[in-house]
């Protein structure tokens, strides 16, 4: 199983059984991705536990960067799309901005290798990347950008069933960072 369908199934899972309900979704987050996409219940707050599983970085080291940046709250959104895949968006407020600054660093001295190639985001602090993975015998093109405002940290996620350039995660990337400053 490929690292962003894997990525998808825990979140799904995750989300479902680790939300807490007494937190509501935040304002933050984009209302939609756009066209085609239907938000599906996986979306809501997140713990802890449930935020290390659920974006592109190792899960021990999303842990450990959340332990070390004072976690406070997470949430996120997560569209599907019967033909055109889907995307999450996560955000989550720790102590201070150089604690959420500091996860794009994580990303971006993680998350390079033979099968995530790096690219500029285009968005204040942030960093992008590019991932080729095979999900249940589909090869599924997966776009990630990593960025913070203030003492929040964003991932947004977007992966299609075809290749698809960078263009529609930065304008996600730019219209997340307006909501958030």
């Amino acid at each position: 199983m490929s690292r962003p369908f894997a990525l998808f199934s825990l979140l799904v899972l995750v989300t479902a059984s680790c939300s807490s309900p007494a937190r509501p979704t935040s304002a933050l987050l984009l209302p939609a991705p756009g066209a085609g996409y239907h938000l599906s219940s996986a979306s809501g707050p997140l713990t802890q536990d449930a935020l290390s599983v659920a974006t592109a970085l190792p899960s021990d080291t999303m842990a450990a960067y959340l332990r070390s940046a004072g976690f406070r709250s997470a949430s996120e959104r997560v569209w599907t799309s019967a033909h055109d895949g889907f995307v999450t968006d996560a955000m989550v407020e720790v102590s201070d901005a150089s604690a959420a600054a500091r996860l794009v660093d994580v990303a971006g001295k993680t998350l390079p290798g033979p099968a995530t190639s790096p690219f500029t985001l285009g968005v204040g602090n942030g960093r992008g990347f590019v991932q080729t993975s095979d999900v249940h015998g589909q090869t599924m093109f997966c776009v990630i950008g990593f960025f913070s405002a203030g003492a929040r940290g964003f991932v947004l996620t977007r992966c299609t069933p075809y290749p698809q350039d960078t263009a529609t995660l930065t304008r996600l990337s730019q219209e997340q960072l307006a909501r958030a400053t």
